[in-house]
């Protein structure tokens, strides 16, 4: 049985690549998200009228992607306080240890896995529909 028959959500296969089929990591969706947000924050220079990563749709679209992940990721990391003797107050202290997954790994497995020849303009019937 294809990997593909076992996701939740069904995706098409990749043309001239009978076998395979397309998807995409959500976290370099996310990371790509997050950039365009960046860009959009921090641009120097007019915004070419013709690059849509930077409409305020697609960047709508990206604060919302990450929300999602933030609330569905849920990392429940406690940040501490500890007393400041200076402000004579307790601070929150970000700067705890997090569980975290291999990044490198997804990374790794992300680019065994690139498929250059994915045209996304041609239509191949699934042979997992027939």
């Amino acid at each position: 049985m294809s990997d593909a028959a076992e996701l939740v959500n069904k995706t098409v296969p990749i043309p001239d690549d009978p076998g395979h089929y397309a998807i995409a990591l959500d976290v370099f969706h996310q990371l790509h998200c997050l950039n365009a947000i960046r860009q959009k924050i921090w641009a120097t220079e007019a915004v070419d009228p013709n690059d849509d990563t930077l409409s305020i749709e697609h960047v709508d679209h990206c604060i919302d992607s990450i929300r999602q992940s933030l609330m569905c990721s849920s990392d429940i990391t406690p940040i501490v306080f500890q007393w400041d003797e200076e402000e004579q107050e307790a601070k929150a202290m970000a700067n705890v240890m997090h569980q975290c997954r291999d990044f490198e790994a997804i990374w790794q497995w992300g680019k065994e896995h690139h498929s250059n020849n994915f045209n996304m303009s041609k239509h191949v019937d699934d042979p997992l529909d027939m």
